[in-house]
């Protein structure tokens, strides 16, 4: 009865929001999607995306992507302490949801483990847009659950308004004795922009609400959450008058406590290269832009032992391109492309999880994986009430391995997708979407023990590709004072891919840990069933005042969604409890204050064997002084987070019993652009 009476209310405040239909005296800007090569705004759109930039993600920014996009409709986060969290989007994670850096592979392994991090800071970051649900068909079929594109200025494409341009920014964060700092720096002129950026992070254990942990000790911080990071790069970029051609290195560098029982600490760098062009040509009337992209990245990360021996190494070397051709004919307009991936990955050490220590799986040591797809979207504008739109994606993926056969698989994805403008600033879109995912190698061949997940894994070579039929309806209002979004969906699996409980357990070397003595894991395997997905999201965004210097902005969002097993008639392990929040944001000339409500309720649709997770409320507040002078505007801010210092325990995590979400905490810092 809660979530009936929970989605009753975000129906009604989405709807009561909206019914004034007198000329707005004043009105929100429209967001612009720029992950699509088309640029449509939103309420273009027949799939639900969320877009961050200026203040509201500047109020957002965390350590990580993951708690960064965390209180976004539909999206959650996997949060495996506070150095390694990646977005859950309606309850899809790892191998089926996409983390991009400007568009394409960010290189790293964060979906293999939810205890690898993801491989860039977020500090810097100009914006990110969030795509809730199947986007394959722009970015391949790991992206069956959506995608998370982080834009930033490695690349800078707009020439600097003087001389030289930059900004810097320094915070401080109480709950983890934390300092950060970063800076960018851009010069040129009309034809040539350079820029050079740095960050550097560095925490300690992060501190909790006084908290019983598994085995009745108590304490107020998780050990072994510690961090160092450092990042840096340098970029430039040719403007001419149709277009521009770029290329920028970035490296990442990190040291970090993982606080499982093990406490080990992981050493990750990360080198990347970034090339991006696009043209508008003159001489050909259907060609409007070709757009070029390519990233080379090297990546290592190296899991050490709390005794100081390595335990794992993983390498993944690889780069990634895309070609676009953005087209119209007439009222069709459309992209058509082609992109490639080419991956090579290795596993060393004693806990490689490919090391097939039970011999169901053999010892695999190294792959290699092409990935080459072409997809085609068009658009049709029937008049100014309706347009629809279309596209189909072919993708093959070639696998070599070192100690099993070669693999060779190919997929399909399609959608279809309808927009209805009723009148002014109002649409209503549908779309409906198939997508085929082929498994993954630890899907397939795992077979070793998981620290981060404390089990054993086994995969099933057996597995055949995972296919998914979605539907969505989305109500949104892009126009006026009010903007907002409500969308339902539903999403039907053939052959899910998830990992079971088998209620036995295993040592790590793959023996009954009563006979050896030896430490015992949850033995899990990899199972594919028939599942479904459905859930409700809500977004309302009001601007009630804009005049005498004063602005007040409204906000609130609220989701839900159901995971289920239907093969065994089971819910599915770790599926996002329901939330409902709002806050508000005041400005008064160079002052702004707000205040951000939200309640995560209690999480009781559980698995077999998963225990429920009790619901728990955050508060926060940011306030910000802004002045400019001659050469800079600078801000002086403070933020707090978890003000009444709640336990709040993340059912999505695998450390929820062990690492509950940061106690209070205030960030207080200078940002300073010139």
């Amino acid at each position: 009865m809660k979530n009936q009476l929970f989605l009753l209310s975000l129906i009604s405040a989405s709807t009561l929001l909206g019914q004034n239909e007198e000329p707005p005296v004043y009105e929100l800007e429209p967001l612009v999607v720029e992950s699509s090569p088309l640029t449509p705004e939103v309420a273009d759109l027949t799939q639900a995306w969320s877009a961050l930039d200026g203040e509201a993600l500047e109020r957002l920014k965390a350590q990580t992507i993951g708690e960064t996009i965390a209180n976004e409709p539909g999206v959650s986060q996997s949060f495996y302490g506070p150095n390694a969290s990646r977005p859950i989007i309606r309850g899809l994670d790892g191998q089926r949801v996409r983390v991009l850096q400007n568009g394409l592979d960010a290189f790293d392994v964060s979906s293999a483990s939810v205890d690898h991090a993801v491989a860039f800071d977020p500090m810097l970051i100009e914006r990110v847009e969030v795509l809730r649900g199947s986007s394959a068909l722009l970015y391949g079929a790991n992206a069956i659950g959506g995608v998370v594109n982080a834009i930033d200025k490695t690349i800078p494409i707009d020439a600097p308004t003087d001389k030289l341009d930059g900004e810097t920014r320094l915070s401080y964060t109480s709950v983890n004795q934390g300092w950060n700092t970063g800076g960018a720096v851009f010069g040129g002129n009309d034809d040539f922009v350079v820029q050079a950026n740095g960050t550097f992070r560095k925490t300690s254990d992060y501190d909790i609400p006084d908290f019983t942990l598994p085995e009745g000790s108590r304490t107020n911080s998780v050990y072994n959450s510690q961090s160092e990071t450092r990042t840096g790069g340098l970029g430039g970029s040719y403007l001419f008058e149709n277009g521009y051609a770029g290329v920028a290195y970035s490296h990442f560098d990190t040291k970090y406590g993982v606080p499982n029982e093990e406490a080990p600490t992981i050493e990750l760098e990360r080198h990347r290269v970034e090339a991006r062009s696009a043209i508008a040509p003159d001489s050909v009337d259907w060609l409007e832009n070709i757009e070029l992209q390519f990233a080379y990245g090297n990546y290592r990360h190296s899991e050490i032992e709390s005794s100081g021996e390595v335990g794992t190494t993983f390498k993944r070397e690889g780069f990634e391109q895309r070609l676009v051709l953005v087209h119209s004919l007439g009222e069709v307009r459309g992209v058509a492309g082609l992109q490639g991936n080419f991956d090579q990955t290795s596993i060393e050490g004693e806990e490689n999880p490919f090391a097939g220590a039970t011999g169901r799986n053999p010892n695999i040591m190294k792959e290699d994986a092409q990935r080459l797809a072409l997809f085609i979207i068009e658009e049709y504008d029937i008049n100014k009430q309706w347009s629809l739109n279309g596209g189909t994606r072919i993708e093959t993926l070639l696998r070599q391995y070192e100690g099993v056969s070669d693999r060779d698989d190919f997929s399909v994805s399609a959608s279809g997708g309808v927009i209805f403008r009723p009148a002014q600033g109002w649409s209503i879109g549908g779309n409906v979407n198939y997508t085929e995912r082929q498994p993954e190698t630890s899907e397939l061949y795992s077979d070793g023990p998981h620290p981060a997940s404390g089990g054993y894994e086994v995969g099933d070579s057996t597995l055949g590709k995972e296919s998914a039929i979605g539907f969505e309806m989305i109500l949104r209002r892009a126009k006026g004072p009010v903007t907002s979004q409500l969308s339902a969906f539903y999403t039907y699996f053939n052959d899910y891919i998830y990992l079971a409980d088998t209620g036995r357990e295993l040592d790590p070397e793959g023996n009954d840990p009563a006979i050896t003595g030896e430490e015992a894991l949850t033995e899990r395997i990899f199972r594919g069933v028939d599942a479904e997905f459905y859930g409700v999201e809500s977004e309302v965004i009001c601007r009630v005042i804009e005049e005498n210097n004063w602005t007040v902005d409204l906000r609130g969002f609220g989701d839900v969604i159901w995971a289920k097993n239907i093969s065994d008639n089971t819910n599915l392990p770790r599926t996002p409890p329901w939330r409902l929040g709002g806050g508000f944001d005041v400005g008064y000339r160079a002052f702004t204050f707000g205040m951000d409500l939200t309640h995560t309720g209690e999480q009781n649709n559980t698995a077999p064997g998963e225990a429920s997770t009790d619901g728990y409320t955050l508060l926060g507040a940011r306030v910000a002084y802004t002045w400019a002078t001659d050469y800079a505007d600078a801000q002086l801010f403070c933020k707090a987070a978890n003000l009444t210092n709640e336990l709040a325990q993340v059912h999505t995590s695998f450390l929820r019993d062990t690492a509950p979400l940061p106690g209070q905490n205030f960030e207080a810092g200078l940002n300073v652009r010139f």
